[in-house]
């Protein structure tokens, strides 16, 4: 084998490697302070003394130290707030109920006070004239949904239950749950023991929210009960509207389908576009009788809100007007 290198000459090797910085020179970028069991906060006077296991917990954490609380606790008496929409709701349903009041949060207004329901119900007209407001309190009331409820089950408080849904959810307890519980259930609206909805003017247990609906409107509302419905369903055909809304208005709502007009099944009345339902709304009976129960009422069958017996509390321009 030929080689040019001469054996006796010195051989020294040589890299051509670049260094291109010394790691030993670099600045290392702080990190959160780590125990044994997680990452801890550091922010002065935190009182929270656990740790977190992943660095966007800590970072999730942090944000109630340095951003404006968003929501305010509407409710007497509670000084809660939050940034998050999912604890503001989680301490709704496990620190308050139907039964605490509160004030209309909207500057200038201060109705109240007023359960819980109805103070929601108010301020849902204050949702419409002053959407995008910045208070948070009303930002607060605005996030819990109308059709929800806590079980009032001890074991369950807490959990939000869609109010439909409340019967099927209710018989999913034991029965001797349901009964060591009759109380709190029978407040609630309902028979512990067949889980019935009880009405709460007459207290004739009914089998569903449809059949309590029918009962309440033949029994209690209308003075021709069959008349009365056969008017809303009626009104079905052209729209999606509830009971109510027709009747707070004291107009028919102009349809957004290819009917152009409707007529009362029962009576065989017309309603063009924009038809007056005067006829139908003296079917109506006093309802002064219904004003102890309306709270009631409304928790089992939250579109009732529209009903003129709550014109009271809402804001004059939604009143109804038909009296």
């Amino acid at each position: 084998m030929h080689t040019n290198l001469d054996p006796n000459a010195d051989f020294r090797f040589q890299s051509g490697a670049v260094i291109l910085d010394d790691s030993s020179k670099q600045v290392k970028k702080s990190k959160p302070a780590r125990t044994e069991t997680g990452l801890k906060c550091e922010h002065p006077g935190c009182k929270y003394r656990g740790s977190f296991n992943r660095k966007y917990d800590l970072q999730r954490h942090m944000a109630k130290h340095t951003t404006t609380a968003k929501f305010q606790c509407p409710l007497q008496q509670c000084q809660y707030s939050s940034y998050r929409t999912d604890k503001f709701l989680l301490h709704f349903r496990r620190a308050h109920t139907d039964e605490d009041e509160g004030i209309c949060p909207l500057p200038g207004c201060g109705t109240g006070p007023l359960p819980w329901p109805l103070l929601k119900l108010h301020t849902r007209r204050h949702h419409e004239i002053d959407r995008g407001s910045s208070n948070v309190a009303l930002e607060a009331i605005w996030k819990v949904p109308d059709d929800v409820c806590s079980c009032p089950i001890e074991s369950c408080r807490g959990i939000l239950i869609k109010v439909f849904y409340m019967q099927e959810h209710l018989r999913a307890h034991p029965y001797n749950e349901r009964i060591e519980n009759r109380h709190a259930i029978l407040v609630a609206g309902y028979d512990a023991t067949s889980t019935n909805i009880v009405c709460p003017v007459c207290r004739e247990l009914l089998d569903g929210t449809s059949a309590f609906s029918h009962h309440l409107e033949e029994s209690h509302i209308a003075t021709d009960g069959t008349h009365f419905r056969m008017f809303c369903e009626s009104l079905q055909r052209v729209g999606r509207w509830s009971l109510w809304s027709v009747i707070t208005s004291a107009w028919v709502p102009k349809p957004f389908t290819v009917v152009r007009s409707v007529s009362c099944s029962f009576c065989s009345e017309d309603f063009p576009e924009w038809a007056r339902v005067d006829h139908h709304i003296k079917l109506l009976r006093d309802y002064e009788p219904l004003r102890p129960h309306r709270l009631a009422i409304l928790k089992l069958l939250p579109y009732f809100g529209a009903h003129p017996i709550f014109d009271d509390i809402r804001s004059t321009v939604y009143s109804c007007r038909y009296r």
